[in-house]
């Protein structure tokens, strides 16, 4: 065994990751070379340079949902990054991924999105004539405003993790799955907490009834076995099945985040 921690844990890579994951030692490298560290690998570098910039520290003043919000509970985009990575993460560790390329891309896949909520998005969006992405922004904001040099992976991963997206790496996939999943349900979270005190408002009163389904609902007993069998399908390799169960979550639970917000 090398005495290198880095060589260490490419080693324990090889014996412990599973032969779907995307191995540190393969990495298509960064634009401009670099010293290699003996401590760290290439994406755990990545994950570093991410958090030590400018526009990483920058996302605890962008909101998620709210204009602005009062208060200090509500999430911001830093809140919801550290929620994608530690899904993520947890997904990755389950299914024997990289954890190291999956908390990269997770650091860093918001870095281009916009102030003011959804909204900015769309105001920019407008103004561009359809032609901003954050996704795409986030590649420019390490690429050219923050000059990270980060490695190929983990700027695929950041491009593409949008809906639509095509990342290389599962790891990628996994990043754009966990995004979904914590930003449908924490925005529903910070909805019903901004209009908890209006009573009777219906809007909070559907999203409650979604979220909280009675488990003895025949119609919910279905879709829950449903959403099992598709489970079940899914494989490494890309099976529909994971398709299948994240879209008829996501649409359940986004007729209650439309409604809500």
């Amino acid at each position: 065994m090398s005495n290198d921690i880095k060589d260490v844990t490419y080693e324990i890579e090889d014996r412990y990751l599973s032969p779907y994951a995307f191995k540190s030692r393969d990495t298509a490298g960064r634009v401009t070379p670099v010293e290699e560290c003996k401590i760290r690998t290439e994406f755990q570098r990545d994950r570093d340079r991410i958090i030590h910039c400018k526009a990483f520290r920058r996302l605890k003043h962008k909101t998620q949902v709210f204009l602005s919000p009062e208060g200090d509970h509500y999430r911001t985009r830093l809140t919801h990054t550290l929620e994608v990575s530690q899904i993520a993460r947890t997904v990755g560790r389950a299914i024997r991924l990289n954890e190291d390329l999956i908390e990269a891309i997770a650091m860093g896949h918001d870095l281009g999105h916009t102030p003011f909520g959804h909204a900015g998005e769309r105001t920019l969006n407008e103004l561009t004539n359809g032609h901003f992405s954050h996704n795409e922004q986030s590649v420019r904001v390490c690429e050219v405003l923050e000059r990270l040099n980060l490695t190929a992976e983990v700027l695929d991963g950041i491009r593409e993790h949008r809906i639509d997206g095509n990342p290389k790496t599962l790891e990628g996939k996994v990043v754009g799955y966990a995004d979904r999943i914590a930003y449908v349900n924490h925005d529903i979270d910070d909805g019903i907490r901004a209009r908890v005190d209006a009573e009777g408002d219906d809007a909070a009163d559907h999203a409650r009834r979604v979220i909280l389904r009675d488990h003895d609902d025949e119609a919910h007993d279905q879709q829950l076995n449903h959403h099992r069998r598709a489970a079940e399908d899914f494989d490494v390799d890309g099976n529909d099945g994971v398709d299948d169960f994240v879209q008829h979550a996501h649409n359940g639970v986004f007729g209650a985040r439309r409604a809500i917000i």
